[in-house]
C-alpha cells in the first residue's frame, strides 16, 4: 500500500508543526509531507514529527500539476489570512494550483455535523466543534477547542485561534483573524479583513478592515 503523499505550500514552521501533527494522527501507519518554498525562512524553530517522512525542496524544483495528477495532496502551509491569499495567488499564477487541489486536513478529534460543509484546503484542528449547517470556507484555519454554532458562515482564508467561540447564525467575511478565547455572540457579521483581539467579547456588528477588542469589543483602528 502507498503512503499517502502530501505537498504544504508555503514554510510557516508554526503551521507546518500544526500540520504535521494533524497528518500523523489522520495517517497513522505513515505519510509523506513535502514541503514546498516560496520563499526563503530562517526561522530557526522545528518543525520535524515523528511518523511523517517530511523534506524541504524548492518551488521551482517540482511540478506541482504532475504531482497532483500522480496523486499529491496540496495544503497550505501559512496560518495569517494575508499570507495565506498571496501564498494561494502565488502557487496558482506560477504552478495552476486552483482551489481544486487543496486537500482539507482535519484531525481526528473534531467534531462536525452531518449538515454541515467544509470548504477546500481547510485545516480543523483538535477539539474543534462545527454545528448544524454551518460553512466554513476555503483555506480557512481553526485551531484547537474553537467552536461554530450552528448556520454560521466563515468566509475564505479566515484564521480562528485556539478557543474561539462564534455562535450561531454569525457571518464572518474573507480573512477575518479571530483572536484567542474570543466570543462572537448570536447573529453577529464581522466585515472583510477585520481583526478581532484575544479575548474580545464581540455583540454587535463589526465593518470591514477594522481592529476590535475588548469586553465588549470597541473599533480601535479604523478602515485600513
Amino acid at each position: 500500500m502507498s503512503v499517502p503523499d502530501y505537498a504544504i505550500l508555503g514554510a510557516s514552521h508554526a503551521t507546518i508543526s500544526m500540520l504535521l501533527e494533524t497528518l500523523r494522527r489522520v495517517h497513522p501507519d505513515g505519510v509523506r509531507a513535502r514541503i514546498v518554498r516560496n520563499t526563503a525562512t530562517d526561522d530557526p524553530l522545528p518543525y520535524e514529527t515523528p511518523g511523517v517522512e517530511t523534506d524541504v525542496v524548492d518551488c521551482g524544483a517540482i511540478d506541482l500539476r504532475v504531482a497532483v495528477a500522480r496523486g499529491v495532496r496540496c495544503i497550505c502551509g501559512v496560518y495569517k489570512p494575508t499570507v495565506k491569499r498571496a501564498v494561494f495567488e502565488f502557487f496558482e499564477r506560477e504552478h495552476a494550483m486552483g482551489i481544486g487541489s487543496y486537500a482539507s486536513v482535519v484531525h481526528p478529534g473534531v467534531d462536525v455535523a452531518a449538515t454541515a460543509t467544509v470548504g477546500a484546503g481547510a485545516y480543523l484542528g483538535p477539539r474543534v466543534v462545527v454545528a448544524p449547517y454551518a460553512h466554513l470556507g476555503d483555506l480557512v484555519s481553526v485551531n484547537r477547542g474553537a467552536t461554530f454554532g450552528h448556520h454560521t458562515v466563515v468566509g475564505d482564508r479566515c484564521t480562528i485561534n485556539p478557543a474561539v467561540t462564534v455562535a450561531g447564525r454569525c457571518r464572518l467575511g474573507d480573512g477575518v483573524t479571530i483572536g484567542m478565547s474570543a466570543s462572537i455572540v448570536d447573529g453577529v457579521t464581522i466585515g472583510e479583513g477585520s481583526v478581532i483581539g484575544a479575548g474580545a467579547l464581540v455583540t454587535k456588528d463589526v465593518p470591514p478592515g477594522v481592529v476590535a477588542y475588548g469586553v465588549p469589543a470597541r473599533v480601535v483602528e479604523g478602515q485600513r
